[in-house]
């Protein structure tokens, strides 16, 4: 109990392995419902990702000892009833923050395709050399970028070695500009002010920046992997879903894009970001959480 003598109706407990055993204990102390949500990938295992050992024994006993498990996406839910067989679900995505809008002023539709890429750099998550040669093939067949790329562990630097002799020996020189680290209001900022966001994950459950760039009106290039299709296929206004390592698909999509923006077609803005609106805001995800709440407190 608190100060003042009250006693939660139920325990939330946010990423398992971060602390499983107190969320389990008091749950238990209190006799009162666990909730569980997750957008972690050390879920999938098909993807090399894991928990550390000392993790592992936690998180099992967490999700099984939950009511509810709430996952980023539906492919994540899967994982995690590896873990805990039989435990409901329901399927909340991350919260995307206000700065994440629609551009006050009109994108300019003259000019390079501008094209964004916001991520930790990590190239075997990431498949950053990947994504640079698909650029580079829809260069040589005509394509007309540049491209911002936002992350990294250092402004301006390109802390994994082979990117910046890669970029020379592509002949990119000049298309693509790495400018480090960015607070959330600038990566906002860029996304407004881009007209695609390109992620060539190998794996991801719902990656935020795909919710964020949505939320702004933005479309993406992104492959399928996690969750990703779970929002993206079937709904060509938030942009073209590719098959997870295809680096030909992935210069087409350029190429496409490239085309879409000479002939005036980049014109889903308000429609994506309704659809993100309805789906990701504080507002949307705190009624999303509320519903789950009473659902295992009935």
């Amino acid at each position: 109990m608190d100060k003042a003598g009250q006693q939660p109706d139920l325990i939330h407990l946010h990423i398992a392995a971060d602390a499983a055993s107190s969320a389990v204990q008091w749950a238990d102390r209190w006799g009162v419902p666990l909730v569980v949500s997750e957008h972690w990938t050390a879920y999938h295992a098909e993807n090399k990702r894991s928990f550390r050992s000392e993790e592992e024994a936690g998180v099992r006993a967490a999700l099984r000892a939950a009511s509810l498990h709430l996952p980023v996406s539906s492919h994540l839910g899967r994982a995690m009833s590896r873990f805990a067989p039989g435990v409901d679900q329901q399927v909340i995505p991350n919260v995307v923050e206000p700065c994440f809008s629609l551009p006050q002023k009109p994108r300019a539709r003259d000019g390079s395709l501008r094209l964004l890429h916001v991520s930790s750099l990590l190239d075997d998550h990431k498949n950053i050399k990947g994504m640079l040669r698909a650029l580079a093939d829809a260069a040589t067949r005509g394509a007309d970028f540049v491209v911002q790329v936002i992350g990294g562990a250092g402004a301006g630097k390109l802390e994994i070695p082979g990117f910046e002799n890669l970029v020379g020996q592509l002949g990119l020189q000049g298309r693509i500009e790495f400018t480090g680290p960015a607070s959330p209001f600038d990566v906002a900022a860029a996304m407004q002010k881009s007209d695609a966001l390109v992620l060539f994950s190998r794996y991801e459950n719902l990656p935020c920046v795909l919710l964020e760039a949505w939320s702004t009106g933005l479309p993406v290039m992104a492959t399928n992997v996690g969750g990703v299709g779970e929002h993206l296929e079937g709904r060509p206004m938030l942009g073209t879903l590719i098959p997870n390592e295809d680096e030909k698909a992935l210069s087409d999509a350029i190429l496409a894009f490239d085309q879409r923006k000479k002939s005036g077609e980049l014109t889903h803005e308000k429609e994506t970001a309704d659809y993100a609106s309805a789906r990701f805001t504080t507002s949307a995800v705190g009624a999303r959480i509320l519903q789950a709440y009473r659902s295992v407190l009935r």
